[in-house]
């Protein structure tokens, strides 16, 4: 296994830091340095490559909103969002990072939002990073469970989860997979009797994780409901809901990585891909220059090899004489001398295709339309299909290259589809070159 994925929780009176069975405690007390320094010696000690972290705050460090926003207040304007939620907490707009989600309710938007002071988690967050520590994620613990009972239950309509942590539990409120409300008890009978009166309303179901045996009784006897129970721990829950931000950080939860607790590396949580992109880079650079080395060799070899080739004609052909350096030039004297000795005429050659390719463009006229759909040109003898709009289109083609110098055929033409033709056209170059 390759990476570790930490939580780093709040707890009442500790931290602990988990990752799978593997679990430490540190002092409630610590500094943002000291809590920094003891995870990183214990996360050093797992001997992973990769390390990436969720930093949970407790329920108590946390502040929940649910409200409805004004008329004229935008929902996408995360700093108006702000100063709208300013009023609804015991801290200006200045000192806290919110992130919040829009549920359509019954009777308009539902604005549910959860704020941390921002100067204490920075401080935390910051010594983390400072020890090499990537921080990918800071969610609130109740949340990071909510979200694993979300989806191991597949959770739809109204629903109320009762999350038993520390000595406390928190009531959280689900709307199709939303938190809408969320509410910190005492572990009271009466309290939690008044609370299901007053709160829960109309829910479809009511699931308690994290509660011992004896708490899971004293609440099922506080409640005139119905209670699933979940025997699960809320740290396990947790710790699965953490799985889930680092693998998706997308979807209706709260997210408090932002802002003010942002990271200071925009890119650091594309490091990764980009290392990997920048190698990519280097290796396909690195291929080109090779395959281009290994494409310069071949060529260089195959030019030796019929260097050698020639050498070897000419050693046959002219046994008695050295061979020269431009072996092409030697030969081709030798036989210019050889006709002129003997009056032979002139060697026949091959009629270049370039030459008669621009001799046949330079004989189409610009007032008749037509396309090529294929064209051969072999020893002066060209033969091309057209696609032409008319047959008598196909007729002013071969006679302005008739024109030109050539000896035509006559085309042959056939009907392509309703609007146009194929023209076979068979031509000859009259004027052949000689040597």
């Amino acid at each position: 296994m390759s990476r570790c994925e930490i939580l780093i929780v709040e707890q009442s009176g500790q931290w602990t830091v988990a990752c799978g069975d593997e679990s430490v405690v540190i002092d409630a007390a610590a500094s943002p340095t000291e809590l920094a320094d003891a995870a990183g010696v214990w996360i050093d000690g797992l001997k992973f490559k990769n390390v990436a972290c969720v930093l949970s705050p407790a329920s108590t460090s946390c502040f929940f909103v649910a409200m409805r926003p004004a008329d004229n207040v935008d929902v996408r304007d995360r700093t108006a969002m702000a100063f709208e939620l300013e009023d609804h907490l015991p801290m200006d707009a200045e000192s806290f990072v919110a992130d919040y989600v829009v549920t359509d309710g019954d009777e308009g938007k539902i604005v549910a939002a959860v704020a941390i002071e921002s100067d204490r988690w920075k401080a935390i967050a910051d010594a983390f990073e400072a020890n090499g520590i990537v921080i990918h994620s800071i969610v609130p613990q109740s949340i990071l469970a909510t979200r694993s009972v979300v989806e191991s239950e597949s959770l739809v309509g109204r629903v109320r989860l009762l999350l038993g942590i520390d000595d406390a539990l928190d009531s959280i409120a689900i709307h199709d997979g939303r938190v809408v409300s969320w509410k910190h008890l005492q572990l009271d009978g009466e309290a939690i009797s008044r609370h299901g009166v007053m709160d829960f309303g109309d829910v479809n179901r009511v699931l308690m994780a994290g509660a011992t045996p004896e708490s899971a009784a004293m609440i099922r006897g506080s409640l005139d409901c119905q209670v699933e129970w979940i025997d699960e721990s809320a740290m396990l829950h947790a710790q699965r809901g953490a799985a889930s931000y680092l693998a998706d950080r997308s979807g209706p939860w709260f997210e408090l990585r932002r802002e003010k607790l942002a990271p200071l590396d925009r890119l650091r949580g594309v490091q990764q891909s980009l290392r990997l992109l920048a190698f990519s880079a280097v290796a396909f650079l690195l291929a080109i220059a090779i395959g281009g080395w290994y494409r310069t060799s071949k060529i260089e070899n195959e030019i030796t090899s019929l260097q050698k080739q020639q050498r070897a004609l000419f050693e046959t052909g002219f046994p008695d004489t050295r061979v020269p350096g431009a072996i092409l030039r030697r030969v081709r004297s030798e036989h210019a001398k050889v006709i002129g000795s003997s009056g032979a005429a002139a060697i026949d050659v091959p009629t270049p295709a370039p030459m008669v390719l621009r001799r046949l463009m330079a004989a189409f006229s610009p007032d008749v339309r037509f396309q090529f759909e294929s064209i051969e040109i072999n020893d002066g003898q060209v033969d091309m299909d057209l696609v032409v709009r008319s047959p008598v289109d196909a007729g002013k083609i071969a006679s302005a290259i008739a024109a030109a110098g050539f000896q035509v055929n006559p085309p042959v033409t056939t009907q392509k589809d309703a609007k146009s033709f194929v023209s076979a056209i068979e031509a000859t170059w009259l004027e052949e070159p000689s040597l």
